[in-house]
């Protein structure tokens, strides 16, 4: 096999396993981010916290 025939076989697996996650990931921190808005645009005050951080 070639270089080229394995790196074929290998995207595939690439895609699922590192960028379908990362998307995931920045899909749920944006609809996090966007109900954080709507909530404190309606009440004022959002009870999501800001920061990642759970210990401060």
């Amino acid at each position: 096999m070639d270089t080229i025939d394995l790196t074929t076989l290998i995207h595939p697996a690439i895609a699922v396993f590192f960028v379908f996650p990362l998307i995931g990931t920045v899909v749920h921190f944006a609809w996090q981010t966007r109900q954080r808005r709507l909530q404190a645009a309606d009440q004022g005050k959002s009870k999501i916290p800001p920061a990642s951080d759970q210990n401060t």
